[in-house]
């Protein structure tokens, strides 16, 4: 499908799309979770939600989503193949080991919760407009924080890391 305008797309499928789809003015969610490719997803969409699938990679997947983009509970280790822009950005409950690829600009908040692989913040974003939370047993280090956020929260089984710029704490 070259482009589809709709307010919303559900998609239900097997492991794969069995179409390739190109813009979609909405959002658009799979409903799949024998899911193992985003291979066929639209290029562009307003939101896009690949959540509780078993994909491995990002890549595939739009490179252009101006609101929400949702890969939570997916088994993806690194964030390679999301889009460079989004307002906001949830990976929670992932295998992540990196947060190599993810998007560089995030207008409101980067969410990545439950990814107990992750140690540090090397390959982030450059810019999260409001806040970033991070929560991982194993994070120790806050190398790679983004050059601009407002609220840097950081957490792990070990206790809060403190925020060498002073900012305030979630928790």
């Amino acid at each position: 499908f070259p482009s589809h305008d709709s307010g919303s797309i559900e998609v239900f499928c097997d492991e794969k799309l069995p179409v390739k789809f190109g813009h979609v003015s909405g959002r658009f969610k799979f409903s799949a979770p024998m899911l193992t490719t985003l291979e066929g997803s639209p290029t562009s969409c307003e939101s896009f939600e690949c959540s509780f699938t078993k994909i491995k990679s990002l890549v595939g997947g739009p490179q252009k989503v101006i609101y929400n983009y949702d890969c939570s509970h997916t088994l993806i280790t690194d964030l390679v193949g999301s889009p460079e822009n989004v307002i906001s950005f949830s990976c929670n409950g992932t295998p992540i080991t990196s947060l190599k690829g993810s998007p560089k600009n995030i207008v409101l908040k980067f969410q990545a919760i439950s990814v107990h692989n992750l140690t540090d913040l090397v390959g982030g974003p450059e810019s999260v407009g409001s806040k970033m939370h991070i929560f991982s047993k194993n994070i120790c280090s806050y190398e790679g924080e983004p050059k601009n956020v407002d609220i840097l929260a950081v957490s792990s089984n070990r206790g809060n890391l403190k925020d060498p710029r002073g900012l305030r704490q979630l928790s």
